[in-house]
Protein backbone atom coordinates (compact mmCIF):
# COMPACT_ATOMS: atom_id res chain seq x y z
CA UNK A 1 0.00 0.00 0.00
CA UNK A 2 2.56 2.60 0.83
CA UNK A 3 4.34 2.19 -2.45
CA UNK A 4 1.02 2.69 -4.48
CA UNK A 5 0.78 5.88 -2.53
CA UNK A 6 4.18 6.93 -2.82
CA UNK A 7 3.58 6.37 -6.99
CA UNK A 8 0.66 8.57 -6.73
CA UNK A 9 2.04 11.26 -5.19
CA UNK A 10 5.01 11.55 -7.86
CA UNK A 11 2.84 11.29 -10.36
CA UNK A 12 0.56 14.08 -8.97
CA UNK A 13 3.81 16.29 -8.60
CA UNK A 14 5.05 15.74 -11.57
CA UNK A 15 1.27 16.53 -13.70
CA UNK A 16 1.11 19.90 -11.19
CA UNK A 17 4.80 20.73 -12.65
CA UNK A 18 3.89 19.87 -16.15
CA UNK A 19 0.83 21.87 -16.49
CA UNK A 20 1.80 25.07 -14.73
CA UNK A 21 1.90 27.48 -17.22
CA UNK A 22 5.84 28.18 -18.87
CA UNK A 23 7.13 31.38 -19.12
CA UNK A 24 9.08 32.67 -22.63
CA UNK A 25 12.55 34.01 -22.11
CA UNK A 26 13.96 35.65 -25.26
CA UNK A 27 17.75 34.59 -25.43
CA UNK A 28 20.57 36.62 -26.03
CA UNK A 29 21.87 36.47 -29.53
CA UNK A 30 24.65 38.39 -31.27
CA UNK A 31 24.37 38.77 -35.11
CA UNK A 32 27.69 38.82 -37.66
CA UNK A 33 27.59 39.42 -41.24
CA UNK A 34 30.25 38.33 -43.62
CA UNK A 35 30.29 38.64 -47.36
CA UNK A 36 29.03 35.02 -47.34
CA UNK A 37 26.89 34.76 -44.49
CA UNK A 38 24.51 36.05 -41.51
CA UNK A 39 25.71 34.08 -38.47
CA UNK A 40 23.38 34.25 -35.26
CA UNK A 41 24.96 32.64 -32.06
CA UNK A 42 22.23 32.88 -29.30
CA UNK A 43 23.29 31.68 -25.73
CA UNK A 44 20.43 28.85 -24.93
CA UNK A 45 21.82 27.32 -21.28
CA UNK A 46 20.66 23.97 -20.77
CA UNK A 47 19.24 23.29 -24.04
CA UNK A 48 20.21 20.29 -25.48
CA UNK A 49 19.84 19.13 -29.34
CA UNK A 50 16.53 17.30 -28.67
CA UNK A 51 15.16 20.02 -27.03
CA UNK A 52 15.60 22.69 -29.87
CA UNK A 53 13.36 23.78 -32.87
CA UNK A 54 14.79 26.01 -35.66
CA UNK A 55 11.69 26.93 -38.41
CA UNK A 56 11.68 28.89 -41.41
CA UNK A 57 8.35 30.25 -42.58
CA UNK A 58 7.22 33.29 -44.45
CA UNK A 59 10.41 35.02 -44.40
CA UNK A 60 10.94 33.92 -40.93
CA UNK A 61 13.31 32.01 -38.53
CA UNK A 62 11.93 31.15 -35.47
CA UNK A 63 14.36 29.31 -32.39
CA UNK A 64 12.76 27.87 -29.52
CA UNK A 65 14.59 25.83 -27.11
CA UNK A 66 13.31 23.91 -23.72
CA UNK A 67 15.77 23.33 -21.17
CA UNK A 68 16.45 20.42 -19.04
CA UNK A 69 14.68 20.77 -15.63
CA UNK A 70 17.34 20.87 -12.86
CA UNK A 71 15.06 20.93 -9.64
CA UNK A 72 11.55 21.33 -8.72
CA UNK A 73 12.39 24.65 -7.18
CA UNK A 74 13.26 26.51 -10.28
CA UNK A 75 9.99 27.77 -12.29
CA UNK A 76 9.90 25.85 -15.87
CA UNK A 77 10.45 28.03 -18.90
CA UNK A 78 11.22 28.16 -22.75
CA UNK A 79 13.50 30.09 -24.66
CA UNK A 80 11.91 31.89 -27.85
CA UNK A 81 12.67 34.01 -30.54
CA UNK A 82 12.40 34.64 -34.12
CA UNK A 83 13.82 37.18 -36.52
CA UNK A 84 12.96 38.60 -40.16
CA UNK A 85 15.53 36.75 -42.62
CA UNK A 86 17.44 39.52 -44.85
CA UNK A 87 16.69 39.38 -48.77
CA UNK A 88 19.08 37.02 -50.25
CA UNK A 89 19.54 34.19 -47.91
CA UNK A 90 19.51 30.90 -49.29
CA UNK A 91 16.86 28.99 -47.19
CA UNK A 92 17.56 25.67 -47.86
CA UNK A 93 21.33 26.10 -47.50
CA UNK A 94 20.67 27.02 -43.56
CA UNK A 95 22.84 24.90 -40.83
CA UNK A 96 22.74 25.17 -37.02
CA UNK A 97 25.30 23.97 -34.39
CA UNK A 98 24.28 23.54 -30.31
CA UNK A 99 27.71 23.25 -28.54
CA UNK A 100 27.66 23.83 -24.43
CA UNK A 101 24.59 25.85 -24.80
CA UNK A 102 25.59 27.74 -27.99
CA UNK A 103 23.49 27.41 -31.19
CA UNK A 104 25.17 28.64 -34.72
CA UNK A 105 23.21 29.75 -37.22
CA UNK A 106 24.38 29.76 -40.41
CA UNK A 107 22.13 31.62 -43.11
CA UNK A 108 24.27 31.50 -46.56
CA UNK A 109 23.61 34.46 -48.67
CA UNK A 110 22.25 33.44 -51.99
CA UNK A 111 25.67 33.52 -54.63
CA UNK A 112 24.63 36.03 -56.85
CA UNK A 113 24.32 38.14 -53.87
CA UNK A 114 27.58 37.81 -52.57
CA UNK A 115 30.26 40.57 -53.84
CA UNK A 116 32.42 38.90 -56.17
CA UNK A 117 35.89 40.79 -58.47
CA UNK A 118 35.52 40.75 -62.13
CA UNK A 119 38.76 39.68 -63.69
CA UNK A 120 40.00 42.47 -66.17
CA UNK A 121 42.01 41.00 -68.97
CA UNK A 122 43.87 43.40 -71.06
CA UNK A 123 43.51 43.06 -75.07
Amino acid sequence: MSQLQTTAATDTAVAVAETRARRTIAPAVDIHESKTEVLLVADLPGVAADGLTIEVKDGEVAIRGRPAVTSFDEEPFDFARAFRLPPGVDVNGIEAELKHGVLQLRLPKAPGLRPRTIPVRSA
